[in-house]
């Protein structure tokens, strides 16, 4: 295969390489290496508008900046292209939850975490991820009440 072949290959080497070192750094001692992994995110997604892998990344780097309608488009172009995944597409469905629950929308939050904790609870060893979700439930509510968490 010649190098223009390879320059029209829609995921290349570099291009994967480049989506897991965003993956790392944006989970390694977050946000620590966020602005670093952002500028990888921009660079993947420029070239591959769909790599579900970065469309997390961003999510997660858009939640730790508080950036929550950001945080909730990636996640959705997530869910668009996962629909069904009970991997990185349920996890995709927790944190659009999340994000439009932290967008003064609890009442959202609450009913589509129940749903992901539907799904989850017919799943073995995902215990961490249930009581993530349980937690973010219980924020949840908590905000309906209108008093401060402890």
């Amino acid at each position: 295969m010649g190098a223009a072949a390879c320059a029209n290959f829609p995921f290349s080497v570099r291009l994967a390489f480049n989506a897991q070192l965003a993956v790392a750094l944006t989970q390694f001692y977050p946000p620590k290496h966020h602005v670093r992994a952002r500028r990888i995110i921009d660079d993947v997604l420029h070239d591959d508008t769909d790599n579900v892998s970065c469309l997390t990344s961003l999510g997660y780097v858009q939640e730790y900046a508080k950036k929550w309608g950001e945080a909730s488009e990636a996640f959705s172009r997530v869910i668009e292209l996962l629909p069904n995944d009970l991997g990185l597409g349920l996890r995709a469905k927790e944190e659009l939850a999340w994000s439009k629950s932290q967008l003064a929308d609890p009442d959202h939050g609450v009913v589509a975490l129940k749903e992901v904790l539907a799904v989850l609870d017919t799943l073995d060893g995902r215990d961490h991820d249930q009581a993530r979700c349980w937690w973010r439930l219980g924020q949840c509510h908590w905000a309906m009440t209108g008093t401060n968490s402890p």
